[in-house]
């Protein structure tokens, strides 16, 4: 019998084997027990962070971004206690570089990396210090289903199909890529998410890439890489650092800011402001216009608004490109309290108001979804507060 369907045969038994008693060894210490190793079944067999792997694996490590403490500016939480802000905020953020390793896969667009020795680099990945809660603990099967020769660089992440978690996470990778020393002269392919909308297109333009050495990844792709570039993850996970706010500002032309007032729009998405006629009408008569993220790219427009606001959501992400000094006033879901935009506002100067909304009598079913209502005088007088903060530069 043919070595390799032999193989294929014990790869069918052992995989049928491994899900049977999967659950037990979905975590980074059960999983050293398997025995072989992803490439057969399972997860990964060990994991390290970074810096200590290629220590000891003989690989290139170049750190570009110190550890080290953040300060911010506190954030105006105008109807609960800033506390539940800044108890999920990091004061401080882990050193970031880039690896150079040999043979290692790149699991798919999520961008989760296996060095050799079946070895786990979860400071590459979203989930960072919370390893176990990766996917990758999930998966029947690693191995590898395409080779790619040469150097390749990922710029991959979680959640890929979120705007704000490509330009924030992945792309941001570029600076760290670019610090270290490297070269696009030096890569023969770039891992990059999905670009198929203008907003993702664009922003993947202002990287400077060559757009022609781009390889999308599969929803199930294993890619081995011949020598994989690997930009760790830009800090911690809904904490934009500072770092990667003045890179995407360093990507566009500076302009004098502008004194626009503009409500960025979730209308036809999910988590819209369920009174949206009510919350419009309040704007309107502040002197706000209304921007739907859905119908147009919006990153042109923030560097020109001294006030801006809206919902939660990706299409809040390009407050990067906003003024130092203006004001980001985020219509908060409840249940969905997270610092993203703070600590993207507060990363370019901003100043930064949160008003939280609530779901209706009954419950709004999940966080990720809901509808949720916004108290209209509440917000009048939050713009009151803040054109003092404007006035008082």
């Amino acid at each position: 019998m043919p070595y390799s369907t032999v193989t294929r045969q014990a790869r069918r038994v052992a995989g049928a084997a491994y899900r049977r008693v999967a659950p037990v060894f979905q975590n980074s210490r059960r999983s050293a027990w398997l025995p072989f190793d992803s490439q057969l079944f399972g997860p990964p067999r060990h994991w390290a962070h970074t810096s200590q792997y290629c220590a000891g694996h003989a690989s290139d490590w170049r750190e570009v971004v110190a550890s080290g403490p953040v300060v911010r500016q506190p954030p105006h939480c105008v109807n609960y206690p800033a506390e539940q802000m800044l108890a999920r905020v990091a004061p401080t953020l882990p050193a970031a570089g880039v690896a150079s390793l040999r043979n290692a896969r790149v699991v798919g667009p999520h961008g989760w990396i296996v060095a050799d020795g079946d070895t786990f680099l979860p400071d590459h990945c979203w989930y960072g210090e919370e390893r176990d809660d990766c996917p990758i603990y999930r998966r029947d099967s690693l191995r590898a289903m395409t080779r790619l020769s040469g150097v390749t660089l990922t710029l991959c992440t979680d959640w890929p199909a979120n705007y704000a978690h490509m330009l924030f996470d992945g792309l941001s990778r570029t600076y760290l890529f670019e610090q270290a020393g490297y070269s696009w002269d030096d890569i023969s392919h770039i891992l990059v998410p999905d670009l198929a909308s203008d907003g993702r297109r664009t922003a993947a333009e202002l990287c400077g890439f060559p757009m022609d050495r781009i390889v999308t990844p599969g929803s199930y792709s294993v890619v081995e890489c011949e020598q994989l570039v690997a930009p760790t993850f830009p800090g911690i996970h809904r904490n934009i650092a500072p770092w990667v706010a003045q890179f995407w500002r360093s990507r566009t032309p500076s302009r004098s800011s502008g004194n626009r007032r503009l409500f960025i729009s979730r209308r036809g998405s999910t988590r819209n402001v369920s009174n949206e006629d009510a919350i419009e009408s309040v704007l309107s008569s502040c002197g706000f216009e209304t921007i739907v993220s859905g119908e147009q790219t919006v990153r042109q427009h923030y560097p020109e608004a001294e006030i801006i606001v809206g919902a939660h959501g990706a299409a809040l992400t390009d407050v990067v490109f906003g003024s130092s000094g203006a004001v980001l006033i985020e219509l908060t879901p409840p249940g969905h309290i997270f610092p993203y935009f703070y600590t993207a506002a507060d990363s370019v100067g901003m100043k930064y108001f949160s008003i939280l909304g609530s779901y209706p009598p009954g419950g709004g079913g999940t966080p990720m979804t809901a509808d949720f209502a916004i108290d209209p005088e509440l917000l009048r007088r939050t713009i009151g507060a803040a054109e003092s903060e404007l006035q008082k530069d």
